[in-house]
């Protein structure tokens, strides 16, 4: 069963709590690039995050869960229910081009927690106020 967005709401806060299976895929470094991990929802359109490492890649997906269902809820589509994992597993596997050779690949759950989209706003804010002052010294 999905959930259909509240009218007149564009929050996420009433799907705090729920937890997405995520699929971590580590792809070792090559000579041509280092060492990474894919942290993979195939629920949620553009559902993909990453980071040098496991945990890394777990935060990212906490913003990326938020910001995907953030996405769905303004524009009026329907909120998935979480899969269980063997579910989410099919689902993952009907991708094209995505290959499991020489990939370690794990499986999680990540929780919504709406407060990851204030949190990278913040830290997007902080950033380009650090930019703005380092130009205006140039």
């Amino acid at each position: 069963m999905s959930q259909k967005p509240r009218s007149g709401g564009s929050s996420i806060e009433g799907l705090r709590g729920r937890s997405y299976p995520v699929c971590l895929r580590s792809h070792p470094s090559k000579a041509t690039s280092p060492s990474h991990v894919t942290a993979i929802f195939p629920q949620i359109p553009s559902g993909i995050g990453m980071g040098a490492t496991k945990e890394e890649a777990l935060r990212d997906a906490k913003y990326i869960l938020a910001l995907g269902l953030q996405h769905l809820v303004e524009a009026a589509k329907e909120v998935p229910d979480p899969l269980d994992q063997g579910a989410a597993e099919q689902l993952l596997r009907t991708w094209e081009g995505l290959s499991d050779v020489g990939v370690e690949v794990s499986w999680d759950t990540v929780e919504v927690q709406p407060e990851c989209l204030e949190e990278e706003a913040e830290e997007e804010s902080e950033g380009e106020a650090v930019e703005e002052e380092a130009e205006e010294q140039l």
